[in-house]
């Protein structure tokens, strides 16, 4: 049996792995360092913090892991308690999820140029379909 310590980490690595499944899904624009802030805003902890928790620099102790419970809907001791999280999303989900954030921030950069290849690209694929 793994220590409480990874048990914590690996919970907070599920929850955050759903995190960033939903962001991707409903802000793909969103940055991934803007998304390491939203999620650590959302526990009510520092960014540094969160950060050092996902590395395993630092070691989820009680009064974080109570913390981060209530904050995400979830009973007192969850966080200690090994999960298997099922992830309502396909991989096809992700798949496209990740294309859109990328499109989206391809497009954003682009000049009107770049912008009406990108599209012709896209049209291009779809008339090979």
């Amino acid at each position: 049996m793994p220590s409480l310590h990874i048990v914590r980490r690996t919970n907070l690595l599920s929850l955050y792995s759903a995190f960033l499944i939903e962001s991707a899904q409903a802000a793909p624009a969103l940055s991934t360092n803007a998304t390491d802030k939203a999620f650590a805003e959302k526990l009510a902890i520092a960014n540094t913090s969160f950060s050092s928790y996902k590395t395993g620099a630092r070691v989820v102790g009680d009064r974080v892991a109570r913390q981060i419970e209530p904050r995400l809907g979830l009973p007192t001791g969850w966080m200690d308690k090994e999960h298997t999280l099922q992830v309502e999303h396909t991989s096809e989900e992700v798949l496209l999820a990740r294309f859109l954030k990328l499109a989206t921030r391809a497009f954003k950069r682009a000049d009107e140029g770049a912008r009406k290849r990108l599209e012709a690209v896209l049209r291009d694929s779809l008339n090979n379909v």
